[in-house]
């Protein structure tokens, strides 16, 4: 538990922090002297004889978002090359087996707008490969991630994203006692033994939940109100004559109309499309031909042997930068060739009707320029990622470009960007070091091989996405329809093709919706009372940080320093941050997948346009839905978006108490704060830059309330496994910390009901999940809802105060177990 000192405001401001970070604190306490100042004046009014001059005075002042591509394993058999590649590369594939990272079981990623150079977002096109970050993947300094992002595994805070965690499983076994039997959901509970479901147990006992409707809850019912809504007014906006939307608006209309008009139920009506993208590779006949079409492949967003990214300069963040990441194996590993990989690649082969040899071929050539990385490659270029965050070397671009024979990445260059730039980052050093062994005449028809994998791989987990997501679309808007289509997702009924028109075009149109919907889900009063409330927890935390026991002065002066240039983004986007819609070309002779694939492929080409750009830190980030009830926190951009589609009952309503808000959007703006300052975010500076602030001291006494709080949570039981601590740790620590200055700011009211404040907690986090749910849980960085109200409770002590919580009771935990860092 945070201890206040009773001396807090002992000395200045610039006691703790410098002049610049000073004058918003000052903004906050002027806040705060008005908000004061307001309420004498409501006295004052009820006294006009002796306070009449006060009142004249006063009145002058103002105080301040079938599947068309659904490539079915049931419907097609799967050949297996593997034993008679893994017999002619035996002898060269022993000899790496040591030094290669397995490529088949990737390191849990999350998705993280703010990882330098990341290009990960809640996107549309979740791709399957080792390489599946392709060049026009790029994800620009302010972080405006691009639709065709790696694949979501998502540091989500039940659908929050956030940009901290970076989990590591550990298999946790040894079972945790501490507090209740959380295992078990009774009906009807005390508050003092098992508070989730004293709020929520009469709920989860009268709610149904099956494989095809998994999981129910505040969140789901939240997003399907919103998806019902928009979906109503789109279609009459779509039958309607009315163009006074906007260009992209009408240009959802148009893709709309087109989409729900073709046959959405069977992969042979999308295959051909990707068909057409593969024959465009094998027709090409050397590697001269290749190379001219690196270009038009990255502006088709297409794969190519390497990606380019545009993030914030990590040396400058006004400045953006371009980073350079070589080609990383598809199939082969060091324990032999990914079943997974191969069967995609196989069973789409097969549909599109190629023979057996012409299969084995691609795959053979897939494996052996698999091989030729694994050679040349370091074991850290080897298992890179667009998630990872070092230092990377800077080189002259020019020289880099004289070295390549047959890259021309100043072409590229000056194509996509419209520039040059000075130099660049090597994210991958030892592949650009053998570019030339790696792309060469020699090595063309592996190369070839090797790209028509990444491109149905990368495809592949595209279309998944698509349908997975139109499976969950439906969980929330129509359970009904989902259990139709999760039991015939092949066959659609004429209804579920023009619900699938619809996802699809909402899908493609994220940002569009996003500008359009935002902010007809949340008006301007509310927007404003919304941001208000952001205020008065950033001061709150400001406190919490100042009367910290445990911090030396530089270190709160530092963190101080950090919240003060905390961007807010409240709401939706502007209607000038997006214009990638120019670009879009939608024609009533292509297929619903052509479409779609040109609406993404300009969303993705964003980042390049926007290259010699400053950093917007307020920019918001492209495929991030405003519609969602989302929020997230970005640590490269030092920044808070909190969605529209969170800004409602019971997280937030200007009609609803203040106990309320604050235990609900109140303690979500305090979560998203928090990951600023959690095992992860504590290593970024307030410019987004990795930059150790700490005093050696507090980051000692830090990392060791990180450890006690990943021991509290860790092998908590819950549905046949256990709670991961290590895992789950930054998610834990941003509830901590969400609920102590939340509770701190509502505190700082003149009213409040503390008892509303923890029911509207628990009731934001409701949920029920089919058994089917519980493995994925436990593998997500998020406890389970149940568990992570119950235990982060465990260490609120204004929690036991207003509930008498005694010892013998399931929510308590002794005094010398309770862990709190802000």
């Amino acid at each position: 538990m945070v201890e206040k000192e009773s001396n807090r405001h002992e000395g200045s401001l610039d006691r703790y922090f410098g002049i610049e970070q000073a004058s918003f604190f000052v903004q906050i306490f002027i806040y705060k002297f008005c908000h004061i100042s307001k309420k004498i004046l409501l006295f004052i009014e009820t006294k006009p004889t002796r306070f009449g001059w006060i009142i004249s005075v006063s009145n002058s002042m103002t105080v301040l978002g079938g599947t068309p591509m659904k490539i079915n394993k049931s419907l097609v058999g799967v050949f297996t090359f593997s034993a008679v590649i893994l017999g002619a590369l035996a002898t060269t594939q022993t000899a790496k087996a040591d030094t290669v990272t397995d490529i088949s079981q990737p390191a849990v990623t999350v998705t993280d707008t703010t990882q330098a150079p990341s290009a990960t977002s809640a996107s549309l096109a979740v791709p399957t490969s080792a390489n599946v970050e392709t060049n026009a993947q790029a994800t620009s300094a302010d972080v405006q991630t691009t639709a065709t992002s790696a694949t979501n595994t998502g540091n989500t805070y039940n659908g929050f994203q956030n940009s901290n965690s970076a989990a590591t499983s550990t298999n946790t076994t040894e079972e945790n006692t501490n507090g209740g039997d959380w295992n078990v959901d009774p009906v009807y509970s005390r508050p003092q033994d098992n508070f989730y479901m004293y709020e929520n147990g009469s709920w989860v006992n009268d709610t149904y939940v099956n494989e095809a409707v998994p999981e129910q809850g505040t969140m789901n019912t939240m997003t399907g109100n919103i998806n019902k809504q928009v979906e109503d007014d789109f279609i009459n906006y779509s039958n309607s004559n009315d163009d006074s939307a906007g260009l992209a608006m009408n240009e959802a209309t148009w893709f709309y109309q087109l989409t729900s008009n073709d046959d959405l139920s069977s992969i042979e009506t999308t295959a051909p499309d990707l068909n057409n993208e593969i024959q465009s590779i094998l027709d090409l006949k050397n590697v001269d031909q290749l190379a001219y079409q690196f270009t038009n492949m990255v502006a088709k967003d297409q794969p190519t042997p390497f990606t380019i990214l545009i993030n914030r300069d990590q040396n400058d963040p006004t400045k953006k930068a371009m980073y350079l990441m070589g080609a990383q194996p598809l199939m082969l590993t060091s324990q032999g060739i990914g079943s997974d990989q191969e069967n995609d690649v196989v069973a789409f082969l097969q549909t599109a009707g190629y023979s057996d040899d012409a299969i084995q071929d691609i795959i053979t050539a897939t494996v052996n320029y698999d091989q030729l990385l694994m050679n040349v490659e370091t074991a850290t270029d080897l298992a890179a990622s667009t998630d990872d965050n070092r230092d990377y070397p800077s080189v002259n671009f020019q020289d880099l470009c004289d070295m390549m024979q047959y890259v021309n990445l100043h072409g590229i260059s000056k194509t996509l960007t419209n520039s040059v730039p000075d130099s660049v980052y090597e994210m991958t050093p030892s592949y650009f070091n053998h570019i030339n062994e790696l792309i060469n005449t020699g090595t063309f028809k592996d190369l070839q091989g090797w790209l028509v994998s990444d491109l149905i791989l990368y495809r592949s987990g595209e279309i998944s996405n698509i349908t997975d997501g139109f499976q969950s679309f439906l969980q929330s808007t129509d359970p009904q329809q989902a259990e139709e289509y999760m039991n015939n997702p092949d066959n659609l009924s004429p209804e579920l093709q023009k619900t699938f028109a619809y996802y699809l075009t909402s899908s493609a149109f994220t940002d569009a919706f996003s500008q359009y919907y935002g902010p007809k889900i949340v008006t301007q009063s509310t927007k404003n009372a919304a941001t208000i409330l952001a205020k008065k927890v950033i001061y709150a935390y400001s406190t919490q940080i100042i009367n910290s026991n445990w911090l030396d002065t530089a270190t709160k002066r530092n963190a101080l320093g950090k919240l003060s240039r905390i961007q807010m983004n409240i709401g939706y986007p502007s209607s000038s941050d997006f214009d990638y819609f120019n670009r879009v070309d939608i024609e009533g002779f292509n297929s619903p997948y052509m479409n779609y694939r040109n609406v993404v492929g300009s969303q993705a080409l964003q980042n390049f346009a926007d290259f010699t750009q400053p950093v917007d830190r307020g920019a918001w980030q492209e495929g991030n839905s405003a519609l969602d009830p989302d929020a997230s926190y970005d640590r490269m951009t030092n920044s808070i978006t909190i969605n529209a589609g969170i800004m409602s009952a019971p997280f937030f309503s200007t009609s609803q108490d203040d106990s309320k808000n604050f235990g609900g959007l109140g303690m979500v703006i305090g979560h998203e704060l928090t990951h600023g300052f959690d095992a992860t975010g504590s290593l970024y500076d307030g410019n987004g830059e990795l930059n150790d602030w700490w005093s050696k001291d507090d980051r000692a006494r830090f990392n060791q309330k990180v450890d006690n709080m990943a021991a509290e949570f860790n092998g908590i039981p819950y549905g046949g496994g256990y709670v991961d601590g290590v895992q789950t740790e930054d998610e834990n620590i941003a509830d901590n910390g969400g609920l102590n200055v939340s509770l701190a700011a509502l505190q700082m009211e003149n009213n409040y009901n503390l008892d509303e404040y923890f029911q509207n907690y628990a009731l934001g986090w409701r949920s029920k999940y089919d058994p089917s749910a519980y493995e994925s849980q436990l593998e997500d960085v998020h406890t389970p809802d149940s568990i992570r109200v119950n235990t982060s409770l465990q260490n609120i002590s204004q929690f036991y105060d207003t509930y008498d919580v005694q010892p013998g009771d399931g929510m308590y935990l002794a005094e010398d177990k309770r862990v709190n860092i802000w």
